[in-house]
């Protein structure tokens, strides 16, 4: 497996895992699971955040993303419009590093 590969297949797994997340229903959940809903939304961002400065540490990409650990996927707190957004943000980024990886890695 090429270096080019191996970011693509792990930018997808991480992808799907947002995308499964995201879609994980929240309703039925204890005050306590409610205040954190997605707990493995952090560990999911410090491996993007990662991957992708592993991939190449001086991509603009890095600057653009550099924010995304500060996203609340916490409905509760924050409602749901903008938990939703977050989710979206996330995946924007990472499918502009796949497309990136697609269209102009060697």
């Amino acid at each position: 497996m090429s270096k080019k590969d191996f970011y693509i297949e792990q930018s997808c797994n991480l992808k799907d895992e947002i995308i499964e997340t995201m879609n994980r229903k929240t309703s039925g959940l204890d005050l306590e699971q409610m205040s954190n809903p997605y707990p493995e939304m952090e560990n999911i961002i410090l491996k993007f955040l990662h991957l992708v400065y592993a991939f190449d540490k001086h991509l603009p990409l890095n600057e653009h993303i550099s924010q995304i650990n500060r996203f609340k996927f916490n409905p509760l707190s924050f409602g749901e419009e903008r938990t939703k957004k977050e989710f979206e943000k996330l995946l924007y980024y990472v499918d502009f590093f796949i497309d990136y990886l697609k269209e102009y890695a060697d």
